[in-house]
């Protein structure tokens, strides 16, 4: 797959980078945010792993509802982040 994309919550579907982030992340503050069916997009897009940055566990929960068979990590500390780079590069 090719790595010019991202994924944009009020779309759904990833885009092409060739659009201006400004303009990006102005819609995503203005729009409705489609997280399930970009996540579901990722998927489809052959994205199996995915990492959560932040306190709790909110989006996790979310991912196991949505596919346990995508690797899921979480950062929630600083210790978490040497861990999480461990665990990856083993996959």
């Amino acid at each position: 797959m090719e790595k010019n994309y991202i994924w944009q919550g009020e779309y759904g579907k990833r885009s092409h980078l060739k659009v201006s982030f400004k303009e990006l992340l102005k819609e995503q503050v203005y729009s409705s945010v489609l997280w399930e069916q970009s996540v579901r997009a990722m998927i489809a897009d052959g994205v199996d792993v995915f990492v959560e940055i932040g306190p709790g566990k909110t989006l996790s929960g979310f991912m196991r509802k949505i596919d346990r068979n995508v690797k899921m990590f979480r950062i929630g500390t600083m210790e978490d982040i040497d861990k999480t780079v461990e665990a990856i590069k083993e996959l």
